[in-house]
């Protein structure tokens, strides 16, 4: 091994001395030569274009040396020369010094007046007025990051703490990031540190209040339950005589100040891109249509908002699970109430906007000159139906006047689909009459609550329910509630809806009682014909089927099994409690196989008072 790696270290060696000797061999036998030109760039002492080019080269003895080479170029043509060099313009004089701080002196550092006098405005930089609002946010925006508070963090604005007040839910993620990065480097407690001294106190409140905003504004889920209770945004909704007022301006503002109204409520929306517009003066009927029938249903089908941000109490810190259901109850309660309290909200506005609005009225007019032209009273369409500017002018009341006259009854020739339609119609008007024209009964324009609202929708509800659907009392109803808006207004309506509502509640107790009665009736007269008095009454097969599953259900052990048993099948079946003994005895007869054995099995898969009996009852019994 030692000697194959010498051999061949050896080798290498003398390969590299050969090498080398080799090439100084031929350095000394051949060495370089003198650059010799041709005869074409050889000087000729008859040209006057000479230009001399001189490299350095070796020579003989292997020396440098510095030839001179002459190389000639052809004469150059006559055309040439007009264009060889250019004119000179005359010289003129500026007196650029002027401007210099040696001949002009500025009193303000911006004035660049004699720059513009030499040179133009465009030379001149334009130096931005100081913005004095700014200066103020940033002072307003230090006062406000001194007072935060650590602890406190849910409570506090998250998006002005980022210093994104003017963009809120309209931040992008990107928005989000940049305005951390750059206000975590300023309130950084390590540079705090810096400037204000170790010692100094709350030098990472203002960081942490940061890191809990950005967390929150980082995460979608947390962003969208932040978004949902953001105080930052106004949830105030215009009143009547404020949409009056933009609809007197111009029926373009209005129409633009309702736009940006529905586009904020929008942001809740769970499908943003699905949400018809409020339209022009110029939309047709569809387009309204759409409009207020997405907005009516807009809180129970079209909005995700929810208020779990705003819950006062944490489940998580729950002692045990108990109480944590308790904390998630009350919770679901609150959120309902502040979720019922949103939507009565939304229905409000959109009634408003609705009593302002002028093309649904235009849409009617036209459809009633529409039947009448169909019916051959092109005359009195004329007459009777106001032009399409006219249409366009601002109402002048909130709500339109109805009709004084009571609205005929439906004959009792009509079919079932006229019928049909009468009701509908009559319900429509009455909810009509009592929610949008006089306002839940509190009059045009009234600013209405929720506990208001809703109290008036559930007795409104009972009426129409005590009607059971009748043509004949619908329209009656609705004479009733026209004619009190016709003497007294809303007091009228008022008082002929409570006056109705009192008669619904009579009727009902009255038909609850007549019901009652026939109840016990029927139960004297089935315990007479059992003959009772005479021993013990019979069990009838449902009682039978009952006492089977009552057995079932109340192990044996229990405390006061058999009269539980008893009470279970009066109470199931309808029928009087039996003494304990006779449920006893019959549960045994049942357990030796008599006792209606054979009438349970013909109830086999048979349906009884809500039982199913699939499989033959059991025969073990205690």
């Amino acid at each position: 091994m030692l000697l194959t790696l010498a051999s061949t270290t050896l080798v290498l060696v003398l390969l590299v001395t050969a090498v080398f000797l080799g090439r100084r061999v031929y350095l000394h036998f051949y060495p370089q030569r003198k650059l010799r030109l041709p005869a074409s760039l050889r000087p000729k002492p008859d040209n006057v274009h000479v230009n001399k080019v001189r490299k350095y080269i070796t020579d003989d003895n292997n020396k440098m040396s510095l030839p001179t080479i002459t190389l000639t170029f052809p004469t150059a043509p006559t055309a040439a020369k007009a264009r060889a060099v250019a004119a000179i313009t005359a010289p003129r004089k500026l007196p650029i010094d002027q401007a210099s701080p040696r001949f002009h002196t500025r009193a303000d550092p911006t004035d660049e007046t004699a720059l513009a006098a030499l040179f133009g405005v465009r030379a001149v930089d334009v130096f931005p007025a100081e913005d004095t609002t700014n200066s103020d946010s940033a002072d307003d925006d230090a006062a406000f990051l001194a007072t935060l508070d650590p602890k406190e963090w849910k409570a506090q604005d998250h998006y002005r703490v980022l210093g994104l007040g003017h963009l809120r839910f309209l931040a992008t993620a990107d928005d989000i990031k940049q305005s951390h990065r750059s206000r975590v480097l300023k309130h950084h407690p390590d540079k705090l540190a810096a400037t204000k001294g170790a010692n100094a106190d709350d030098l990472d409140a203002v960081f942490k209040c940061l890191q809990k905003a950005y967390d929150t504004l980082a995460d979608p889920a947390k962003r969208r339950s932040y978004d949902a209770c953001d105080r930052g945004v106004s949830d105030d909704i215009p009143t009547d005589r404020e949409l009056r007022t933009w609809f007197e301006q111009s029926p373009e503002t209005f129409y633009d100040e309702v736009q940006t109204l529905f586009e904020r409520e929008a942001r809740f929306a769970t499908k943003p891109n699905r949400v018809p517009a409020f339209g022009t003066d110029t939309s047709g009927k569809g387009v309204v249509d759409k409009f207020y029938a997405f907005w009516y249903a807009f809180g129970h089908e079209h909005s995700w908002r929810s208020f779990e941000y705003d819950d006062k109490e944490d489940a998580e810190s729950a002692s045990n699970r108990d109480h944590k259901r308790h904390i998630e109850s009350k919770n679901k309660a609150e959120r309902q109430r502040r979720k019922t309290e949103d939507n009565t909200r939304i229905r409000v506005l959109v009634d408003r906007v609705l009593a302002v609005d002028p093309r649904p009225k235009r849409f009617k007019e036209q459809e009633k000159a529409a039947k009448k032209g169909g019916r051959g009273a092109s005359a009195s369409v004329t007459t009777d139906t106001p032009p399409p500017a006219a249409a366009t002018a601002a109402p002048t009341a909130v709500t339109p006047t109805r009709p004084t006259t009571a609205p005929v009854s439906t004959p009792p020739s009509t079919s079932a689909a006229d019928t049909k339609a009468a009701v509908k119609r009559d319900k429509k008007a009455i909810r009509t009459l009592v929610t949008k024209d006089h306002g839940y009964l509190q009059g045009p324009g009234a600013d209405v609550t929720s506990s208001q609202m809703e109290s008036v929708l559930l007795g409104l509800e009972r009426l129409l329910e005590g009607t059971k659907g009748d043509a004949h009392e619908l329209a009656s109803l609705l004479a009733e509630l026209t004619a009190g808006a016709a003497s007294a207004g809303t007091p009228g309506v008022r008082a002929a809806f409570d006056v109705a509502l009192a008669r619904t509640a009579r009727d009902t107790a009255d038909h609850e009682a007549a019901a009652a009665a026939a109840r016990a009736e029927a139960a004297a007269a089935s315990a007479a014909s059992s003959g009772s008095g005479s021993g013990p009454r019979p069990w009838s097969p449902k009682e039978l089927q009952i006492l089977v599953l009552a057995v079932k259900k109340i192990p044996g052990g229990a405390l006061e099994r058999w009269d539980k048993v008893a009470e279970y099948v009066a109470v199931h079946s309808g029928e009087e409690k039996r003494k304990v003994v006779d449920v006893i005895a019959q549960s045994k007869a049942l357990a030796a196989g008599g006792g209606g054995k054979e009438q349970l099995k013909v109830l086999q898969d048979h349906r009884i008072s809500g039982y199913d009996v699939k499989d033959a009852p059991t025969t073990r019994y205690e």
